[in-house]
């Protein structure tokens, strides 16, 4: 009998607000237009390390059998990924737009997943 598993416990990743300034916002709030005649300018809303990401836990297990045939073997075994079966959020809409929707999930952990293999030694 084999049995194998792995924990992974990946703190969360910095989040931000990007917002789109126009050139003329930022030419009246610098008291000078943009440098290399430039129509927007990105400005990240949050300060470095002010909002984070779940943390993202993932439980993966392997059980395996090793059955013997006189000279040949057979290694039959199931892996089961993201056995919590937690949806964690991988990725966030950055973009702030006033009203819009900022923060909206891009991608989540992929859900439960099963394989059964077989491998045959002759």
């Amino acid at each position: 009998m084999q049995v194998s598993g792995t924990f992974q416990s990946n703190p969360g990743a910095p989040l931000a607000a990007n917002y789109n300034v126009p050139a003329a916002v930022a030419a009246s709030a610098l008291g000078r237009p943009l440098s290399n005649n430039a129509t927007s300018v990105t400005v990240n809303l949050l300060k470095p390390g002010e909002m984070k990401t779940d943390r993202d836990n993932r439980l993966d297990i392997r059980v395996g059998k090793i059955l013997r045939f006189g000279g040949k073997r057979a290694n039959v075994s199931l892996d089961v990924y993201n056995l919590l079966n937690l949806d964690t959020v991988l990725t966030y809409n950055e973009n702030f737009v006033p009203n819009g929707n900022w923060l909206v999930p891009n991608s989540v952990l992929t859900a439960r997943t099963a394989k059964i293999t077989v491998q045959y030694d002759f």
